[in-house]
């Protein structure tokens, strides 16, 4: 992935996120100066290998978050 934007897109369509999260909206003006290109990979890297959760996925018995079946 080479740009903000197609990491934005791979979270959306592989993990359920709002794409509205990654942007600045009227009510969050803050978001897109937080959510840079590095901790957007940091974020995404996470979630491909398990570290974080989201509410796609489901702990294993090894402790790893994995997408549900």
């Amino acid at each position: 992935m080479k740009s903000r934007e197609d990491i934005i897109l791979a979270l959306v369509s592989e993990y359920g996120k709002n794409i509205k999260s990654f942007y600045n909206t009227k009510s969050n003006q803050s978001y897109e100066t937080f959510w840079t290109l590095n901790r957007l990979t940091h974020y995404y890297n996470d979630l491909r290998s398990g570290k974080k959760e989201t509410y796609n996925t489901e702990r294993g018995e090894d402790g790893i978050f994995r997408l549900k079946k």
